[in-house]
This record gives C-alpha cells, structure tokens and sequence, in this order.
C-alpha cells in the first residue's frame, strides 16, 4: 500500500515540478532578452532581433527539448508572432512578462504540432488530442 502511495505521490508531483522548471526556464531567458535592452528602446524589432540573436536557445526552450537542429531553431524562430508584441514597451518588467506569454503562447503551439504529439490543453483540459501527422 504504500509504494501505492508514494508512486501516486510522486506521479502528481512530478508534472508541477517540471512546468515548474519550464516557467522558470521561459522566465530568466525573459529577463535576459529584455533587461539587455536599454529602457526606452524596448521595441518590438528590438525584441525580436534580440531573441534571433539567440534562437538556439529560444528554440530549446519552445520545444522542451536540448536536441534541437539549427534547421528546427529556424523553423521554430519563424513561427513565433511576434507581431502579437506591442511596438513600443514602456519598462523591462512589461517586456519580460509579453515575451513570457509569447513564449508560452509558442510552447503550446509547438507541442499541438509535433509529429504523434499527445498534449492537453485548455484551462479544465480532460480530453486528450492525438496528433498523427
């Protein structure tokens, strides 16, 4: 019984620990995008450029995974919109926290979109989608 116990313990623990590590991964690659920009310059091509600057990394974070070829970088640096940023953003917090949900907003994407993919999405998320490109 309790290795019953334990198992389940650590089976609902486990998914918090690395979504955990994934918001905490997005969230200082954030702040190194951002706070490398002088306040007042913070513009939507000045994001952009910064984070091609590091696609390889941007890329490793979108896809969950540290394999990922220059080709997937690209491809994955291509699919990102952000045309969803504003123009112009006014403090470094502010820039951190569109490019979090950018970020964020392309990790789920990239994971509906991966060949035999199994994700749940949603808020209340109880079905399962089944991608079999």
């Amino acid at each position: 019984m309790l290795r019953i116990l334990l198992a389940f313990a650590v089976g609902t623990v486990t998914p918090g620990i690395a979504l955990a590590q994934t918001l905490g991964d997005i969230s200082q690659f954030a702040q190194s995008i951002c706070g490398d920009i002088p306040e007042g310059n913070l513009t939507r091509v000045s994001i952009q450029a910064n984070v091609g600057a590091h696609a390889g990394l941007f890329a490793k974070l979108v896809a969950g995974n540290a394999d990922v070829s220059a080709t997937k970088a690209e491809e994955i640096y291509r699919g990102i919109p952000f045309d969803k940023l504003p123009d112009r953003i006014p403090t470094v917090s502010m820039c951190k926290s569109e490019l979090v949900k950018l970020i964020w907003s392309a990790k789920s994407t990239q994971g509906m979109s991966a060949p035999g993919g199994i994700i749940q999405t949603g808020p209340g998320a109880i079905g399962t989608v089944i991608n079999n490109k």
